[in-house]
């Protein structure tokens, strides 16, 4: 869909241009939150810890998990490669 909405966004198909409209925009779909894609091509979103409950432990259909924490995408996944040649220094 990201893709789609570059396309939509720089209206054109063009590769520089719709992946230029991908970077600028925020990702928020189904699949990430605070999403955003990096130069280097890779797609950075937050992340979270959970942990499974015990069967007592849940109040309601589908209660299984427990969050334990939040990582931001930086942390998860990184800081881009400097000799990638997508990187621009």
């Amino acid at each position: 869909m990201h893709y789609l909405k570059g396309v939509q966004a720089a209206a054109t198909d063009e590769p520089l241009k719709v992946a230029a409209k991908m970077r600028s925009v925020p990702i928020e779909d189904f699949f990430s939150r605070n999403g955003k894609l990096r130069e280097d091509g890779l797609m950075v979103h937050d992340l979270i810890l959970v942990q499974v409950k015990k069967p007592e432990e849940s109040k309601y259909p589908w209660d299984y998990y427990q969050i334990l924490t939040h990582i931001p995408g930086e942390q998860a996944f990184g800081p881009s490669n400097p000799a990638c040649p997508l990187v621009k220094g």
